[in-house]
């Protein structure tokens, strides 16, 4: 003991190791534990909750808005890092290289759904391809979790920086599969869409899919569409509703 700080085991092998903040044997708030049998850790808390990747080794709890905070001082650009690897080894501390799909790490989020956790969301990061002995190219996956409580991707960004939603496969800068949904206002013009390379455009006189407007006031009496390129205005006949 030192400073009003406890120190308290137990008897048995496996008792817990527990470092309270004020020397009163009821813990508070205040305290730090050491579970030898698994080796979990627990601030705040003597019990560790499972979500849907089990318990984990480090297990902070509390009422308030406290949580983890990682700080770097320095006097250069550098910023506090959280850092998740991945190895294919068994044994701990072995490198053996990843694959293809391995993920590397994974933020977990869970809910209390009144007898235990369920898992609502989650952003990892796993192996796109093994591409060297050194390289290893990436993709970063946003889930959630829907209304039958299946966990589904979402967004992804490929190791080509495409960026997909509703697709694992994006094959531009911005694959969307399924409807877009336009709104806002820029410069008076509802639902706008800012192009800053529409040299391709002219070359175009086929494709697939759609462009809807919604806002019947950039229609005019001819039933033409308006829409701009920069600041000029083109009007695109309308043949039938949408």
């Amino acid at each position: 003991r030192s400073g009003g700080q406890t120190l308290i085991g137990g008897t048995a092998a496996n008792d817990d190791l527990t470092l309270e903040g004020t020397s009163n044997a009821t813990r508070t708030t205040s305290y730090v534990v050491i579970q030898p049998n698994g080796g979990n850790v627990g601030i705040g808390t003597t019990s560790f909750a499972a979500d849907v990747f089990g318990t984990h080794k480090l297990n902070v709890y509390t009422t308030t808005n406290d949580g983890l905070q990682f700080g770097r001082f320095s006097a250069d650009n550098g910023g506090a890092v959280l850092s998740f690897i991945k190895s294919r080894s068994a044994t701990v501390g072995s490198n053996t290289v990843a694959l293809a799909n391995d993920r590397a790490g994974t933020i977990a989020f869970s809910a209390a759904d009144g007898t235990g956790y369920d898992d609502v969301a989650q952003i990892a990061g796993e192996v796109d391809a093994v591409t060297g002995s050194t390289i290893m190219s990436g993709r970063l996956m946003f889930l959630t979790t829907d209304t039958t409580g299946t966990r589904r991707e979402r967004v992804r960004i490929d190791d080509d920086g495409n960026v997909g939603i509703g697709t694992t496969s994006p094959s531009r800068k911005l694959h969307v599969a399924g409807t877009i949904l336009v709104d806002g206002d820029e410069g008076g013009i509802a639902g706008t869409i800012g192009l800053t390379d529409v040299s391709d455009l002219a070359t175009r006189s086929t494709g697939v899919g759609t462009i809807k407007f919604d806002d019947g006031t950039n229609r005019d009496s001819s039933g033409f569409v308006k829409i701009y390129i920069g600041t000029t205005a083109y009007y695109i006949p309308v043949f039938a509703a949408i």
